[in-house]
């Protein structure tokens, strides 16, 4: 009878603990991918409300202003067609006179100028969304609120001799809520104004991007403002090419210039080496930073302050050398050259960097890879005489998908049973998509490893996908994931989407080197982690002026160092180690852990 009580009792001797586990996991999984449904029912009329003011253009807080303003525009000029005094009644809420006379009304405001990308391609839409909303939170943080949090402004610019053919220009106006003390020196309103990067693009020596921005803000048939009593502060310019060409235009000047006097400007998110920037423009006393430069080539008046430029961001240069550092010193890779001895020996490990053709960033990012490798050689000497031979480059053209503004996503334009059941990728070899140039390159790149294994005895060791629009980026790394299983996959630049569920099967243990992370320190962020590294970074640049900061006398050691992350089973791993005092980022907590 004993017997047969303890035999029952071995049959429903379960591993418990290891079921509750799985429970537990399973659970955790499914409430993590379960994505958050709104029950908001649509608004079926979408009608536009009349609003007699400046400022009525329907725009939430975290919408595109440049989109919003474009087709409140576009709905006002047909809606207004056939009658005259309609539409000329709209169109002088948007004459420049209106945000002047907005000026006037005001004793005492400042203003601050946010350069972003006007393309209409999803992916620039979708940087305008972030830039947004990190400036609208990085002025809250110092209590300052949008006047109309519905709606937004703009002007409306035609001067085809200088090259301005109906630009838009947003704009809305914050004020400081609740406050009962102004540490900062800033007034309590201020309006920001977006600005479209790609406007600026002008004749570097005649009609340069800083010489359009000085007429843009200061010119009467503009907007007039006097900086020597209005605090005028830049965020800008948006992407390494708009910086280079400031660049160029300044380095053409024979003596120090009188432009945007008392003007500062943050530089958060063109992040291209310096060196690369101030090529050609060597001298006897030849600039060793882009600050320098802008230093030495801009004057004042004795009442007034010169032009400041500040770069508050870590440049591509500083992320190559963490990621080189790390593949190096960390994950056991021999790559960098050996000095020592008599000759000189190449690292013997294989590198396969693939970056973007078609921007000076993208084009940028492989050379600051590489000098991070030889680690002596000047910029100069590198581009036109060395590369180190285990650096394999291949690049790729800038929207491999073939979206264009207004296509469909690929599961709306074809059903999945239209599609060819095979195990075999079928990707197109015409029309837009390029994604068949990746399969190639796929075959061209595991053809080659395979070269090196047989003859070399090791292949390629790591993979490096470079480039600023992260879709491309991911789907290199869905091309190649699966023929390189064991391969170091790395990258630049933090984007959530990185970690991702639906993008794990091909970024997991992906090695990212970014400026910034999503959040900085909870004394200066009280908001949630934000989308992407850029976006960090405007929000810090906002914070900052926001908090009265000089741009001359900024701090760059309160940036920290390069931010180091791997994505694992349950996101982003943070592998920074950061002790800086007074920094602005966080410590990981990942790696106290």
């Amino acid at each position: 009878m004993a017997e047969s009580t303890d035999s029952k009792k071995r049959l429903v001797d379960l591993p418990w603990a290891t079921i509750v586990a799985i429970v537990a996991a399973s659970t955790g999984f499914f409430l993590y991918l379960n994505p958050l449904q709104t029950s908001r029912p649509p608004e079926r009329a979408g009608f536009h409300s009349d609003v007699d003011r400046p400022e009525d253009v329907d725009a939430r807080l975290w919408q595109d202003p440049l989109r919003a303003a474009s087709e409140h525009e576009d709905n006002m000029q047909a809606k207004y067609k056939d009658s005259a005094e309609q539409r000329e009644r709209e169109d002088a809420h948007h004459q420049t006179g209106y945000l002047l006379g907005q000026f006037h009304q005001r004793s005492d405001f400042w203003v601050l100028a946010v350069m972003i990308p006007g393309s209409s391609y999803a992916e620039y839409a979708e940087t305008r969304l972030r830039a947004r909303q990190a400036v609208l939170e990085g002025l809250g943080a110092e209590r300052y609120v949008p006047v109309d949090n519905e709606h937004i402004g703009y002007v409306k610019i035609d001067e085809p001799q200088w090259g301005w053919h109906n630009v838009i220009l947003p704009y809305e106006w914050c004020h400081r809520d609740l406050s009962t003390k102004n540490n900062n020196g800033l007034p309590d309103d201020v309006c920001v104004l977006w600005l479209r990067d790609e406007e600026f693009w002008r004749d570097e020596q005649h009609n340069g991007p800083l010489f359009q921005l000085d007429r843009l803000l200061r010119d009467p048939r503009y907007l007039d403002l006097d900086t020597s009593w209005v605090k005028t502060r830049v965020i800008g310019p948006f992407s390494s090419t708009t910086l280079r060409r400031m660049v160029k235009e300044v380095a053409a000047f024979s003596e120090p210039r009188l432009l945007l006097e008392n003007v500062e400007m943050w530089c958060a998110t063109a992040t291209a080496a310096d060196q690369l920037l101030l090529q050609k423009t060597s001298g006897a006393d030849s600039p060793h930073n882009v600050e320098e430069l802008f230093h030495k080539k801009f004057t004042a008046n004795p009442t007034s302050q010169s032009f400041e430029f500040t770069r508050s961001i870590k440049t591509d240069d500083e992320v190559a050398q963490t990621l080189v550092d790390e593949l190096q010193n960390n994950r056991g890779l021999d790559i960098a050259p050996d000095v020592h001895g008599s000759k000189e020996k190449e690292g013997k490990d294989r590198v396969a960097v693939i970056s973007e053709w078609d921007t000076f960033f993208g084009r940028a990012l492989p050379l600051s890879i590489r000098h991070a490798i030889l680690n002596a050689l000047p910029f100069d000497e590198l581009v036109v005489t060395r590369a180190p031979e285990n650096v394999l480059a291949f690049s790729y053209l800038r929207g491999i998908d073939g979206m264009l503004p207004g296509s469909a996503a690929p599961s709306e334009a074809k059903s999945k049973g239209d599609q060819p059941k095979t195990a075999v990728p079928r990707e197109s070899t015409e029309g837009l998509n390029q994604a068949d140039y990746l399969r190639r390159l796929s075959g061209e790149l595991s053809q080659l490893d395979a070269d090196l294994r047989r003859t070399e005895g090791a292949g390629i060791r790591a993979i490096g996908v470079l480039g600023g629009d992260v879709y491309d980026k991911l789907l290199v790394l869905q091309a190649l994931r699966k023929t390189f299983p064991d391969t170091i996959f790395f990258t630049n630049n933090l984007d959530a989407r990185f970690a991702h569920p639906d993008e794990w099967r091909w970024t997991r243990n992906l090695l990212i080197a970014s400026p910034f992370g999503l959040t900085l320190k909870n004394e200066f962020q009280k908001v949630p982690p934000f989308r992407d590294s850029n976006q960090t970074a405007i929000y810090t640049a906002t914070l900052l002026i926001a908090q009265g900061e000089p741009a001359a006398k900024f701090d760059k050691n309160r940036l920290g160092p390069v931010r180091l992350y791997e994505v694992g089973r349950r996101g982003l791993f943070d592998l920074t180690h950061d002790e800086t005092p007074q920094g602005l980022q966080p410590d990981s907590a990942d790696m106290k852990r």
